[in-house]
């Protein structure tokens, strides 16, 4: 699989809105991914997601007008799913029953974590 490569600049929230219109189909589906797997309800999703944007607010109120951008820019009618994607591996810890694939055969593999926002930090992507 190849990812896509954009290119964006200018204000937080206009590189927001770049990212989410270039990547507006691939946001969506990536919504509709990881709403099947938090295997939670919408309105614990999205509570869950008000928790971490008031903790990345905290931390760095230009990253949420780039977030707000990329709901905008990929006509995300709640911007709150792009925070609780953003915050996926905290949202997957906190219920506890999914593992990732990669995750067998006592195999580790570590992945970025955006929400603790430090160059080359990695978390456990799994708890065996």
């Amino acid at each position: 699989m190849k990812f896509p490569q954009i290119t964006i600049s200018g204000k937080p929230d206009d590189r927001g809105y770049a990212h989410g219109e270039a990547l507006s189909s691939e946001i969506e589906a990536t919504i509709d991914f990881y709403v099947r797997i938090f295997k939670k309800s919408t309105a614990e999703i999205l509570d869950l997601a008000k928790h971490f944007r008031s903790v990345i607010h905290e931390y760095n109120p230009a990253y949420c007008e780039e977030i707000e951008g990329i709901a905008a820019g990929a006509k995300i009618r709640e911007s709150l799913w792009i925070y609780a994607l953003n915050s996926r591996s905290e949202i997957l810890a906190l219920g506890g029953s999914f593992a990732w694939p990669w995750c067998q055969r006592g195999r580790h593999h570590h992945m970025p974590s955006e929400s603790r926002a430090r160059p080359g930090r990695r978390i456990r992507a799994c708890s065996r």
